[in-house]
């Protein structure tokens, strides 16, 4: 679906400019959301709260679907709210998932754990190629209608998962400041923040890479589908590998992904050539995936359960504020400009981390 929001919004007058605003608002509702969800994920009961989030967005996408056959037309107005459910779902759906996995397995299996997830959420990614094929050739109406079921059937497996209880929400932490906990913790907090900066050039770049294929590479939604694709298919290679090194070789494994990643999205701006783009974005789907997989490893082994809901909305909070920096700024320049520069500048962002990783990580690692 995402394909497809993307590329009816970009084709349309201003796309550029008004796809650039959608993900803004989108960014600034999750800047909104964050820390809120996160209480919210630490209060209830994290298996009800994800079966009942993907019965909301299966109804919604059915109403949306009836209310396209019988009232109104696919126009940008309803791309907006498309885009819009499926950003609060995203951020509802990683905290929670993080808080599950951390809630069920031990702390040996997390980061096998992790590495199945990030497989499991880049499955379906890995035949956005096709996605791309049925927005030529099928009714986008198609898409809604299948996405609405496959919420449903998410919720209907999940409901039968068994977990083990977790201790009710402490009313001593009631007052609890995750920010604080973040400030007092400050090489657990450079070392996370620091390893949210790929992901913040993934998500920064589903503006700039989208822009970049439809008016610099003369792209169709093929080639958003095929960038997709790649980009997932190389995630689940990369998260098959994670599990098999050595914890002792993280810290190196860390550094060369961060450096790979921010050296393949720096040429990704710089040449204009399709199959150069996509095999760059091969290297992005290594780089990012190797880096959550491990950060979200040491964010279950070194923060208490029940406050990790918290302590995620809250590193989430802040990445969603770096997020719209970049964003209001690119929006701002990117006619005059292009796209290209600002994926480099993005690739020299992430390289610029790696000095704060370099810091605090022994400390962190040392302390745990």
């Amino acid at each position: 679906m995402y394909i497809g929001i993307t590329w009816y919004i970009l084709i349309s007058h201003n796309g550029e400019i008004l796809y650039g605003l959608i993900i803004l608002i989108g960014t600034v509702t999750g800047f909104a959301l964050s820390n809120f969800i996160g209480k919210i994920i630490d209060k209830y009961d994290r298996k009800k709260l994800f079966v009942l989030l993907n019965i909301i967005i299966s109804v919604s996408f059915l109403i949306i679907f009836l209310s396209l056959i019988k009232y109104i037309k696919l126009n940008v107005s309803v791309l907006f709210i498309l885009y819009m459910i499926i950003s609060v779902y995203s951020i509802f759906y990683w905290n929670v998932i993080t808080s599950i996995t951390q809630q069920i397995f031990s702390i040996n299996e997390y980061k096998s754990i992790n590495s199945k997830m990030e497989i499991i959420g880049q499955a379906s990614a890995a035949f956005s190629i096709i996605g791309g094929l049925i927005i030529y050739s099928v009714n986008f109406l198609f898409i809604i209608i299948i996405s609405s079921i496959i919420f449903a059937v998410s919720a209907i497996i999940f409901r039968n998962v068994r977990m083990s209880k977790l201790e009710k929400y402490n009313r001593d932490y009631s007052g609890f400041s995750s920010f604080k906990y973040l400030k007092n913790n400050k090489y657990l907090f450079i070392l996370l923040l620091s390893m949210y900066t790929p992901f913040i050039a993934i998500i920064v770049g589903n503006y700039t890479k989208p822009s970049f294929i439809v008016n610099d590479l003369n792209g169709t939604p093929i080639i958003i589908g095929a960038m997709e694709s790649i980009y997932a298919i190389s995630a689940v290679i990369t998260s098959l590998l994670i599990p098999k090194i050595n914890e002792k070789n993280e810290f190196v494994l860390i550094i060369i992904s961060m450096v790979v990643f921010s050296a393949g999205t720096i040429a990704m701006g710089f040449f204009k050539i399709v199959i150069l783009f996509l095999s760059f974005d091969a290297i992005q789907g290594y780089g990012n995936p190797a880096i959550r997989i491990i950060r979200k490893t040491i964010m279950m082994k070194t923060i208490p359960k029940n406050i990790i809901g918290r302590i995620y909305g809250s590193l989430e909070t802040l990445s969603y504020m770096v997020r719209i920096i970049f964003l209001t700024l690119y929006i701002l320049i990117i006619r005059y400009t292009g796209a290209g520069i600002l994926i480099e500048i993005q690739g020299v962002f992430v390289l610029l981390s790696v000095l704060a990783i370099v810091y605090s990580f022994k400390k962190v690692i040392t302390r745990s």
